[in-house]
This record gives structure tokens, sequence and C-alpha cells, in this order.
């Protein structure tokens, strides 16, 4: 028999209703008494408290604090600074709750297990003091989603570092952090708004696409000249550095100096720290160059090669000296005079 029961007879009313002013408004307690080595039955006074409730371990058993359960709406609720609280981590052997017992439990057949909303903070905080532990975790034994979340106004938007020992599957509109991958996998769309940095292998089984405007891949070379503009055609110096051509259709012409006309590389090698200054020279695909239309017309299609103007490049109209020294193929014209205009990178 139970020392407080209660029934509502259907008008809106409470079947156990409890107020105070200053300590607990309704106090249950499930539990052993001192002498089975477990907690008294009276602990020292709690903080003001609508509902309180104690379960202490009896024998192999275990009992609920508070407990509650409903079948069409919600089983426990609460309003306040936090809806629901909840603690633990007493030691082992206190008799009262397993070290590594949850804070708040949540399982549902059908349902959210834990489901947390907020207009002004976060739905469901986590904060873990533990070096081995999360301060969210989830785990799905079904094939499922561990830890789901989505956002209206920053639409999967992550900040942090996660490791993932399983898949990682989710639409990130942006990701700041890093990913440790040992044996999982990153499904669905992951949009990173940051730079990547890999120390293993690459491995692609669908498309590599560049957009633009990176449009020809380029090495990063040692510039002999204080400025090399973008646009310019180079050539190779007996130190390996690179410099402005200055003679016809020189064997030694290297490629274009990348990011004329708004276009930039989009695959860039070589690229490392160096104490002399080093520029991205376009060794194939689509770059702005200068050109020079003194000594022939240049026309769509025509081949190029170095001129004499420095760091120009001039129609190739000598078939038995272009051979070594083309550039690459014009893919627009030039009645007269100097300009800049894209060319198709392709040395031979």
């Amino acid at each position: 028999m139970a020392p407080v029961t209660g029934t509502d007879d259907g008008t809106a009313g409470y079947g156990v209703e409890g107020t105070s002013p200053s300590s607990v408004g309704v106090w249950g307690q499930v539990g052993s008494s001192a002498k089975d080595g477990k907690l008294p039955l009276h602990p020292p006074p709690p903080p003001p408290s609508g509902v309180l409730g104690y379960g202490y371990l009896v024998g192999a058993a275990y009992g609920y604090g508070v407990y509650g359960e409903s079948a069409g709406h919600d089983g426990v609720y609460g309003t306040g600074v936090n809806g629901v609280h909840g603690s633990s981590g007493v030691a082992a052997g206190s008799g009262t709750a397993p070290a590594n017992g949850a804070g708040v439990w949540g399982e549902s057949a059908a349902g959210s297990g834990v489901w947390g909303t907020s207009t002004g903070y976060d739905g469901v905080h986590g904060v873990s003091s533990s070096a081995q532990h999360a301060g969210v975790s989830g785990t799905n034994t079904s094939g499922g989603v561990g830890v789901y979340g989505s956002s209206t106004g920053n639409a999967g938007e992550f900040d942090g570092n996660v490791t993932v020992s399983g898949n990682l599957t989710g639409n990130f509109a942006t990701f700041k952090g890093t990913v440790a991958s040992q044996a999982g996998q990153i499904a669905a769309n992951f949009n990173v708004g940051g730079n990547v940095t890999v120390s293993g292998s690459i491995l692609v089984d669908g498309d590599v696409v560049l957009q633009n405007p990176g449009q020809d891949c380029a090495e990063d070379f040692d510039v002999s000249e204080r400025e090399l503009a973008a646009g310019t055609v180079v050539v190779m110096s007996e130190d390996g550095s690179v410099r402005s051509c200055d003679s016809e259709y020189a064997t030694t012409v290297v490629g274009v100096i990348s990011g004329a006309g708004g276009l930039r590389p989009g695959i860039t090698l070589g690229r490392r720290p160096s104490a002399t200054p080093r520029l991205p020279v376009a060794l194939m695909g689509t770059v702005y160059c200068k050109v020079d239309a003194a000594q022939s017309p240049i026309s769509v299609g025509d081949l190029l090669t170095t001129s004499k103007t420095p760091g120009h490049a001039m129609r190739a109209s000598d078939p038995g000296r272009a051979f070594g020294s083309v550039i690459g193929k014009a893919l627009r014209g030039l009645a007269e005079g100097q300009s800049i205009i894209p060319v198709l990178v392709a040395l031979q």
C-alpha cells in the first residue's frame, strides 16, 4: 500500500498536489535503511524543488528517483532554468549509483529517446570533463544515425573536432574543425568551409570537379625578377628560376604566369615555403596570356610561341622553328598591337 495515493476525477485537477514556500512540494523516496549499507532514508535537505525523488539500490535491484510514464503525452515534464535536470557520477561502491550512470537517460520504442528544443539556446547541450568520453554521445545498433542534428537557420553547421569510428552521415553547410577518421566513412554531402589537410592518400571513386575560376594546372617556380605580372610568358634560367621571355622561338619556354583575367590555378604543384619568391606558372589549361601581334596578326586557333617583346607571345608562323617552343593555342584573335588574350596552354 502506497503511503500517498491520488486520483483525479477528470475535472482538470491533480492526482497529487504539493506546495512549499522554501523546501519540497512533493517528496518521494524508494530504497533501504542504513543497516543495509545504503544511504539513510532521509538525506540532507535538498534545494527547493517542485518534485523530489530519491532511488537507492536495493540488493541487486534499483529504484527510480522520479519515474513517469504516459501513453500519449510526456512521461515527465518540467519547466524552469532546466526543464529536466539530471546528475550522476557518485563514486562506485557508495551504494547509490554506478560511477558511469547517466545523468539523463531516455529510451523509446518508436520516438526519440531524448528530445530537446530551445528558442534561445541549445536544443541538447552536453559537457564532459573526461578525456575518454564525449560531451554528447550517440549509438545506433540498427544501422541508423548515432547523433542527428538539423537547423533551419544554420543548416547543419558544425564547429568543433570530430573523431569518426563509424560512419558520419549528414549535410553540413559549413564545417569548422578537424575530422579524425580511423575506421569510418563520411556519407552524404560534406561541405568544408576551410582548408583540408590530408596526411595520407586521397582515393576517389567519382570525378574530381574543379569549379571556376580555377581553369589551369600550374606549378610554383622560383622567379629571378622582382616583379612578374600574371599573364607573362616565362622561360627557364640557368639557375632553375624563371624569367620573362625576350627572344623568338625560345625552346626554354616554361609557361605563363597564372592568375590574369580573373582566372586562377585549379591545381598548384610544388607549393612549399621558400626564401625566394615563387609564382605559379600555368603548364596546361586555360590562362590569360600577354601577346604581341606586331610580327603577324593572331587568329583563333593559331599556335603561339615566345617573342622578343619581353614576356609576350606571338604567332608561330615558322613551322621549322616552332617545334619545342610552342606555348599553346590562341582562343581569341588579335589583329594588331599588344593585348592579353585567353590561351589554351599545351607545351610542345
